[in-house]
């Protein structure tokens, strides 16, 4: 393994490939288990709110979903069909009663004013 990076960048001439030194470090194991369970954590969660939305289990009012997908299409997070702060389907996560947007804009049903 290298200690040094290349890294293309744009000059007055054209591209240029310019060797930057770097460290080498490791990350420590709990820190590896942590995101390990973390990502399959959200997963796994993600599945289960497919599945009950495709099944029409917790399904919100239409006029919540209405209200949260006009919230989240002009959500400067939003990343084509998905949400950009949590990766969940745009489509799924409107739909379920339970869900709340993670940057607050809107809350779970149960939780609604």
């Amino acid at each position: 393994m290298s200690n040094k990076a290349v890294l293309k960048y744009q000059n007055s001439t054209g591209l240029e490939d310019r060797e930057l030194p770097i460290k080498i470090i490791s990350m420590p194991k709990e820190a590896e288990n942590i995101n390990k369970t973390s990502r399959a954590s959200k997963l796994l969660k993600g599945a289960k709110g497919i599945a009950k939305s495709t099944l029409g289990i917790d399904i919100a009012g239409k006029d919540t979903i209405k209200i949260r997908r006009q919230i989240c299409e002009d959500c400067d997070k939003r990343k084509d069909k998905r949400c950009g702060a949590c990766g969940c389907y745009i489509v799924h996560k409107t739909r379920l009663a339970s869900e709340s947007c993670p940057n607050g804009y809107w809350v779970a049903e149960d939780n609604e004013l």
